[in-house]
């Protein structure tokens, strides 16, 4: 969420970074990426001065390990890699009205 803030006050675009990043730890979580540290993120400055998200990379999917994140999605005590998790906080990202089937 920490980052998610960054994100919102750097960006020209805040909305579309969000949904990004949003998706990006949606991925993370799906192919139990083991690399999601915080310094696997990062805001790139552009050539008209704006801010924007990074490419994605270094991601190594594990899909036999534990379940878990290395950056917690809400409470930083919090480590599960849960889609339940992610979809309750999408609020947060600027994605209204998730549901879980």
């Amino acid at each position: 969420m920490d980052f998610a803030d960054r994100l919102r006050e750097a960006s020209s675009e805040p909305e579309k970074a969000l949904r990004e990043l949003f998706e990006r730890v949606s991925y993370y979580i799906l192919v139990s990426n083991t690399n999601d540290h915080l310094k696997n993120q990062a805001l790139l400055l552009d050539g008209s001065g704006d801010w924007k998200l990074s490419p994605l990379f270094e991601v190594n999917p594990s899909p036999t390990r534990d379940r878990r994140l290395k950056t917690a999605i809400a409470d930083p005590l919090e480590f599960n890699a849960s889609i339940t998790l992610l979809l309750e906080h999408s609020k947060f990202f600027g994605i209204p009205g998730m549901m879980l089937l």
